[in-house]
């Protein structure tokens, strides 16, 4: 599947909950408003001094707005972190769910060529990743980018011409997204393959620990468990050097901008142009708008660590269940077991395992199987409890 198509399945796990997905991203959308409106608010209360100062202007005026906008604040605040982390818990617990489920209806076929480590990990740690694309993402895209929109606005309508300045970094940022967003995805998509042969090798050498110690076989292991983790090691630090460079590069944008701007700020100044509030308040919101910057700029790592575990859980989400092609019920089965011309080859390479089989057991009778390794025992008892077809 596409990243869109990835995305947008993930967004159908909101679909229950859609009125508190609603409220949290209208509380989000307020906690951003408030942050970038109380950037203007500055302007109004340094500039509003000198009616202060003349006696035109209640002393408890802009102190009481900034209180009242403070609260909103807290309250919205308070409201979107509770209701994401809520939701967050609510899908990774659907999800997981869903997931247990499915994998107890799967074929045995499956279970022979995924260990029981990778199934794991893919329960465990892709479904805690897939929020990353979900709820996290839309956090900082509705908060962050409410704000970095309002404190933009902010900007051009206080002097449209400095505004151009912080405009002219947008391409760039956008360029650097592009450039590492492919890289980001591939490396999460080798970091969760790694992970889950980290799993696999656990399972295998704690689980098997005796027969490791029959062999003498811990050096073996040890050896095969370093390269897998050296190698998970090497996948954590070129995803952080990325990130970093992308984060990095985009704030070096804004620094640029920034020393422009305070110089022409001064020009402006200077001839009158700006006056003391709209400088501060300019100056408040440009350096603020570093922040949401950095966050939004972020966003592309998650969001990618997000999609390749949203890929891997869909992968197995998407595996055909196994079909009871049954038309027979029995209340009580009578123990009469009758293999006639039986044959069966797994699906790997097609060669027979069995052929031409011929066996009656008759109930209560008991049976022994018995033969050289490989000649199929297991596999016939396999085709009697029909793990096979």
């Amino acid at each position: 599947m596409t990243s869109r198509q990835l995305y947008f399945r993930l967004l159908g796990y909101f679909k229950p909950y859609i009125g508190v997905a609603i409220l949290t991203v209208f509380m989000m959308a307020v906690t951003g408003g408030v942050e970038a409106a109380m950037v203007r608010f500055l302007k109004e209360i340094v500039d509003g001094f000198a009616d202060l100062a003349a006696g035109t202007q209640s002393l408890w005026w802009w102190p009481s707005i900034l209180f009242v906008v403070a609260l909103i604040r807290l309250v919205t605040g308070y409201g979107y972190e509770y209701l994401s982390n809520w939701l967050s818990a609510k899908i990774t617990h659907d999800v997981r769910g869903e997931m247990f489920t499915h994998l107890m209806h799967l074929p045995t076929p499956v279970y022979d060529k995924a260990s029981v480590g990778e199934l794991l990990s893919r329960v465990t740690y892709d479904v805690n990743g897939i929020t990353s694309a979900g709820l996290n993402v839309i956090t900082v895209i509705v908060r962050d980018g409410i704000m970095a929109i309002g404190l933009l606005a902010i900007l051009f309508y206080t002097d449209w011409q400095l505004a151009i300045f912080c405009a002219l970094l947008i391409p760039g940022v956008g360029f650097s997204m592009q450039l590492v967003g492919a890289r980001q995805r591939r490396l999460s998509l080798e970091t969760q393959t790694s992970m889950g042969t980290l799993a696999r090798i656990l399972n295998e050498s704690l689980g098997g620990q005796r027969v490791v110690k029959v062999f003498t076989a811990q050096s073996h292991e040890i050896e095969r468990f370093g390269r897998t983790n050296q190698l998970l090691r090497r996948l954590t630090i070129k995803r952080a050097v990325t990130t970093a460079f992308n984060s990095g590069f985009n704030l070096f944008l804004v620094a640029i901008a920034i020393a422009l701007i305070v110089y022409f700020a001064g020009v402006r100044a200077q001839a009158g142009s700006l006056t003391a509030g709209d400088f501060v308040s300019f100056m408040t919101a440009m350096l603020l708008l570093q922040q949401p910057i950095k966050k939004l700029t972020l966003i592309n790592d998650q969001l990618q660590k997000g999609l390749a575990a949203a890929q891997t859980v869909f992968g197995l989400l998407d595996q055909p269940l196994e079909k009871d092609l049954g038309t027979r019920s029995i209340a009580r089965a009578q123990g009469h077991l009758v293999l006639q011309n039986v044959g069966f080859a797994y699906q790997d390479d097609g060669e027979d395992v069995l052929k031409d089989i011929e066996l009656e057991i008759q109930p209560g009778q008991t049976v022994a199987f018995v033969g050289r390794s490989g000649s199929g025992k297991s596999t016939l008892i396999n085709l009697i409890a029909r793990f096979y077809h």
